[in-house]
């Protein structure tokens, strides 16, 4: 299974690696899940990491 998401919001604590400035960001996110017996069995996920970083550098 896949899905294309839009993440937003406010980072609060480091996040990948990278520290809360109190900007807000959004981003594309596509994600891949691995199900089994109608459960999560693994998960992945691409996103823009340089994207978020210019929106924290404000």
């Amino acid at each position: 299974m896949a899905a294309r998401l839009i993440d937003t919001g406010t980072p609060i604590a480091q996040w990948n690696g990278l520290a809360p400035t109190g900007a807000s960001v959004k981003f594309a996110e596509t994600a891949f899940y691995e199900v089994q017996d109608g459960r999560f069995k693994n998960m992945w996920y691409l996103m823009d990491a340089d994207t978020v970083r210019r929106q924290l550098a404000g």
